[in-house]
């Protein structure tokens, strides 16, 4: 653990640049791995998708759970970053204000697909035949919601990243993590904005991995003592 002293001199204890390193490090891998057991549903009738989604309801509700607290680690991890000694830049709140914002609406995003789709589902297991085109409407606006947020945490979180890039080039700490963040970063925003992305399994899996790339660069510059 290291210290510095703010602004009115009292001790803000933060954690090391490699203690950072693994919190990073093993939030992001997990995340990626849990996205590749995300469950998927691909019944085409009301009673079919609701059947599936029961049978899958334990999985969906685990999968998103622990993404949910591994953001919540990355948003912590990542506020300590800016914590550091030389990170107190417009720059560097502006990415600490994106990051916690595209959390927060990735979280949004789990809560649900993962515990409010299950829980409709759960709700209409012995439905009649109107009840489920009722509830057939209302998984439609579960999706548009999920799509929604999910957006807004693809672009917020590749914006701290692009943002916090510029930072580390501002000071002269990696170029190399700088360099890359300034695409990694710019990219699901950019293709997220266009319509070019479409978030969804494989597109939110690709969003992940251009943040997550990046997250593990910075990782090892933080172990090596170079960010």
């Amino acid at each position: 653990m290291t210290s510095n002293e703010d602004n009115g001199g009292a001790p803000q204890v933060i954690c090391s640049d490699r203690t950072l390193a693994v919190l990073i490090c093993a939030a992001t891998v997990l995340a990626v791995a849990l996205m590749a057991h995300h469950p998927t549903a691909h019944a085409q009738d009301a009673a079919g998708l609701v059947a599936e989604l029961a049978r899958k309801a334990a999985l969906n509700r685990f999968v998103h759970g622990a993404l949910i607290g591994l953001l919540a680690l990355l948003l912590f991890a990542f506020t300590e970053f800016s914590a550091r000694p030389g990170f107190s830049s417009p720059l560097a709140r502006a990415a600490r204000l994106a990051f916690a914002t595209g959390a927060a609406a990735s979280i949004v995003a789990a809560l649900i697909n993962g515990f409010v789709v299950t829980g409709l589902a759960a709700r209409y297991a012995e439905a009649d035949a109107a009840a489920l085109d009722a509830l057939r409407h209302l998984l439609r606006l579960c999706w548009q919601a999920n799509q929604v947020f999910a957006a807004l945490g693809e672009v917020a979180r590749g914006l701290a990243v692009l943002v916090w890039s510029c930072a580390l080039l501002q000071l002269g700490r990696s170029r190399l993590v700088g360099l890359t963040g300034l695409v990694l970063g710019g990219l699901p925003p950019a293709l997220v904005l266009t319509g070019l992305l479409r978030l969804d399994l494989h597109g939110a899996m690709l969003a992940l991995l251009a943040t997550a790339l990046w997250n593990l660069l910075l990782a090892v510059q933080l172990w090596r003592g170079r960010a």
